[in-house]
C-alpha cells in the first residue's frame, strides 16, 4: 500500500499540470490537493481552520458523481486548443481521462487502505481566487482538492 501522504502528494503534482495546462490568457489557475492529519478536531473544524468560515457555510454533502461533476467543469476549462484534445473522436476523451485519474486518486480505499467517512464539496474565495473544493475525511485524516480560478491579465502585455 501506498502511503496516503505521497500517495496525495503525487495527486498534488498531477493537478498542478492540469492547473498549468489550463492557465491561458484570461485566468489564472490553481488546482491543487493536500492531506492533514485530523487529530482531536472534527473534519469540519479543520475544514474551519485551514480553508475559512466560508468554506465552512458552503459545504454540503457530494458523492462521487458530484466530484465528477466538478472535475469535469475544471479539466480543460481555459486550455489552448481544448476541442482538438478533447476531440469527439477519441476514446475517452481527455477530458473523460483526466476525471478519471483525478478520481482514481480520490479512492482512498483501493489505494492507500483509508476508508472515507465523508465527502463534502464547497465553494470560498482566498486571497482573490473563487474556489471549488471536494474534501473527504478517514478515520485519521482530511483530504482536499481546490480548483481556484482568478481573472489576471496572464498575457504578458499590459494595456495601460
Amino acid at each position: 500500500m501506498a502511503s496516503t501522504r505521497k500517495y496525495i502528494a503525487e495527486l498534488n503534482g498531477y493537478l498542478n499540470a492540469i492547473s498549468d495546462l489550463n492557465d491561458q490568457v484570461g485566468f489564472r489557475h490553481g488546482y491543487f490537493a493536500g492531506i492533514k492529519k485530523i487529530g482531536a478536531l472534527d473534519p469540519v473544524d479543520r475544514i474551519e481552520s485551514m480553508f475559512g468560515a466560508e468554506a465552512v457555510e458552503n459545504l454540503r454533502s457530494s458523492n462521487r458523481r458530484d466530484e465528477c461533476n466538478l472535475i469535469k467543469s475544471y479539466a480543460l476549462c481555459n486550455a489552448a486548443g481544448a476541442d482538438q484534445m478533447d476531440s469527439k473522436a477519441r476514446k475517452p476523451s481527455l477530458t473523460e481521462t483526466i476525471v478519471w485519474r483525478i478520481q482514481q486518486y480520490l479512492n482512498l480505499d483501493d489505494y492507500c487502505n483509508e476508508t472515507i467517512h465523508h465527502r463534502w464539496i464547497s465553494s470560498f474565495s482566498e486571497r482573490g481566487f473563487s474556489c471549488r473544493s471536494t474534501f473527504l475525511s478517514t478515520a485519521s485524516h482530511l483530504v482536499w482538492v481546490v480548483f481556484s480560478t482568478r481573472h489576471d491579465d496572464i498575457s504578458g502585455s499590459n494595456t495601460a
